[in-house]
Order: structure tokens, then C-alpha cells, then sequence
């Protein structure tokens, strides 16, 4: 009698183990997903803060205007460094100003750097330029799941007041 229990023990350990390696490996695709995104979703807030960073000149130069180029460079040099973003590239970045006049509350969103100057001239109190930085990046997970999108596009901004 102990014979015949054990022969059916040792079957069903094996049952119970095709049922739980595939849920286990699931949940292990499922987490490094997760790790992957956020470490996407990391890398590019700080590529969009590096960008943010560059568009403040340094000394502040007579304009406050820094080319869209720079800005995208930096954010771009940034995100490059680490190879979970392989092929980043200036294309990901986009740049947007808004200036504010704090007197009278008037503001020109976007704002171009002749609107600045002629708010320079016009506003009683030192206008205000913010630039907006935004990097984006496609993000494919690798497991497939139905009803589980398997491309989604991440996208962080930092936004900055330049002084």
C-alpha cells in the first residue's frame, strides 16, 4: 500500500511543476519589463533635464536664447552614454520656449527670440523665458501577451525657467 501512494506522490510533483515553471517564468518576463521601462523612463527624464540644463547659458550671454541644436545635443550626449537607449538621437528631443511678462501677465507660448526682445523692451518687470524639453523613445517589451500593448512610446519633460 505504501508502495502504490508513493508512485502517485511522485506524479503529481511532476504535474505541479508543469503548472507552476510556466507561471513563474511569466512573472519573471513581467518583472524585467517593468525594470525595463523604468529605467527607460529614468534615462530619458534625465536626458530632458540635461537638455533643459544646456539651454541656460553659461556665463548668462546676451541673449537667452541657445540654439535648438545645443539643447539637443546635450540631451542626446546624455541619453547615448548608457545602451539601454542605443540610437537616441536628436530626432527624440524636441525643444519649446514661453515667455511671461510678470507685470502685466501677458505671455507668448511659443515664444521666439524676436518676441522676447520686444518683451524686453516693453514689459516693466525682467521678462520670464521657460524651455520645455521633451525626449521620447519607443518601447517594446519582450514577452508578448495578448491584451498587453507590446510597443508603447515613453516620454518625459523637463520644463526651466532660464535666468
Amino acid at each position: 500500500m505504501n508502495r502504490l501512494f508513493s508512485r502517485r506522490q511522485s506524479g503529481s510533483a511532476s504535474v505541479e511543476l508543469m503548472f507552476v515553471v510556466p507561471i513563474f517564468l511569466l512573472l519573471i518576463f513581467l518583472g524585467m519589463d517593468l525594470a525595463r521601462v523604468m529605467n527607460a523612463s529614468i534615462l530619458l527624464a534625465g536626458a530632458a533635464r540635461e537638455g533643459a540644463l544646456a539651454a541656460v547659458p553659461r556665463p548668462l550671454a546676451e541673449t537667452a536664447f541657445v540654439a535648438d541644436g545645443h539643447i539637443q545635443n546635450a540631451a542626446v550626449d546624455y541619453a547615448s552614454s548608457n545602451p539601454s537607449l542605443a540610437g537616441f538621437d536628436t530626432g527624440r528631443v524636441t525643444v519649446s520656449r514661453r515667455c511671461r511678462c510678470p507685470a502685466d501677465g501677458s505671455q507668448n507660448d511659443p515664444c521666439t527670440e524676436k518676441q522676447f526682445n520686444d518683451m524686453v523692451k516693453d514689459c516693466a518687470q525682467e521678462p520670464e523665458l521657460y524651455v520645455g524639453v521633451t525626449a521620447t523613445w519607443p518601447f517594446s517589451t519582450v514577452m508578448r501577451l495578448p491584451g498587453v500593448p507590446s510597443s508603447i512610446r515613453l516620454s518625459e519633460r523637463a520644463l526651466m525657467r532660464v535666468q
